[in-house]
């Protein structure tokens, strides 16, 4: 039934795109049983709109694209190999220290096109929470339907398509970090996860922060495997450092220099938003710190912990909306699971989704043009045509 009623929407999709999104929509985030097939053609059909997304001069892409245009290799282990033989910056921007998306530029350079990167990375990141979401919910087994829409609005409203699409590296790599955090939500840290912040890194060095962060967190743990996965990980990075002690100076060095270019002070719209998003931090960590007196509670807790507290101390300085951008769909993704798991509803259950989403809603509002991408053709003929008379 799920995949007749799934193809039906697909089809209704590629002759009205308009129409498959009014019926994609209210099954994804209304209907709480199965259908994830159903979100996943919603998020096609998202990708689709932006594919025609047209980069201003003062965006992200636009850098990529000039980046992308000095490409001159064979094949993507020359473009390696010059990468690190002898590394060049076009407009600020060193692929050596991102090889992930240094490859993905070279196969778009060669390939494809910034608009399929663009559309690629938008339903990358909706993939990454809203299944993610949905896999949650299902497994617990709960039949709550309050609380499956709050928290599947909360994660999907708080994303600015704007910024995702523009700026394909930092979402790519929170993908990757959405993703390794639902398996560590079931499994716990394995060692194995620790790649999956190397993989993360490697499209953005941020996510090295976090790895950071994680193994904090496991150092801290009562479980005596995670302490151990901490050590081992640590000694692991000693040994390297050792081995290759000039090049992590001058990568350590390289990154610091790229975190301080984000620690100077917000604007005054932007304090006004960091400080609502500093109490809706506030709230989450009084509920970790309630959760966390329980006998039950997640170890991955312990992680978001200290990631909100991180994520606080930076709300003098522009990097907080940056980190933010993280900590959201991390605490959403995390803190639904215990709400799933749990058959009463708490105070928290209702006020950390809608503080989320209300303030969201009014991000789309006032910083509209930061949210809302230019389009190559009007939205609505983008909607109304057929897909393929595109």
């Amino acid at each position: 039934m799920e995949l007749l009623l799934g193809a039906s929407v697909f089809l209704i999709g590629l002759v009205c795109p308009l129409l498959g999104l009014l019926i994609s929509a209210p099954v994804s985030f209304l209907y709480n049983k199965g259908h994830q097939l159903i979100i996943i053609i919603f998020i096609l059909l998202l990708g689709y709109i932006s594919f025609f997304y047209a980069p201003r001069e003062v965006d992200d892409m636009s850098r990529y694209m000039a980046y992308m245009q000095t490409i001159n290799a064979a094949n993507v282990f020359d473009y390696l190999y010059k990468l690190y033989s002898a590394p060049f910056s076009v407009q600020g921007l060193n692929a050596s220290e991102w090889p992930g998306s240094g490859i993905v530029l070279y196969f778009v350079s060669k390939y494809s096109s910034y608009r399929v990167l663009s559309a690629t990375t938008l339903v990358i990141t909706y993939a990454s929470r809203l299944v993610v979401m949905k896999k949650n919910y299902l497994e617990s087994k709960s039949h709550d339907w309050l609380k499956y829409f709050l928290w599947m609005i909360a994660i999907f409203i708080s994303l600015q398509p704007y910024l995702v699409i523009s700026g394909f590296r930092w979402y790519l790599s929170l993908s990757v970090l959405m993703i390794t955090t639902y398996f560590e939500i079931h499994n716990g840290f394995k060692l194995r996860y620790f790649w999956f912040y190397i993989l993360a890194a490697s499209f953005h060095p941020a996510a090295f922060i976090f790895l950071f962060l994680r193994i904090i967190s496991l150092m801290f743990s009562t479980n005596k495997h995670d302490k151990k996965v901490a050590q081992g990980v640590i000694a692991l990075a000693v040994v390297v450092s050792m081995i290759e002690y000039n090049r992590i100076i001058k990568m350590i060095v390289n990154y610091f220099n790229d975190f301080l270019v984000y620690t100077r002070s917000s604007t005054d719209l932007r304090k006004i938003d960091n400080l609502l998003y500093f109490i809706i931090l506030i709230v989450i960590l009084i509920t970790i710190i309630e959760l966390k007196r329980q006998a039950n509670f997640l170890p991955i807790l312990n992680y978001l912990l200290i990631i909100v507290i991180f994520n606080m101390l930076l709300i003098d300085f522009s990097v907080f909306s940056r980190i933010v951008q993280f900590t959201i769909p991390t605490s959403v993704i995390i803190l639904s699971k215990v709400s799933f798991l749990r058959k009463k509803l708490y105070w928290w259950e209702l006020l950390i989704p809608v503080s989320i989403i209300m303030l969201s809603v009014l991000n789309l509002i006032i910083v509209h043009y930061a949210s809302f991408p230019p389009l190559l053709e009007p939205l609505k003929d983008i909607l109304l045509n057929p897909i393929w008379s595109k």
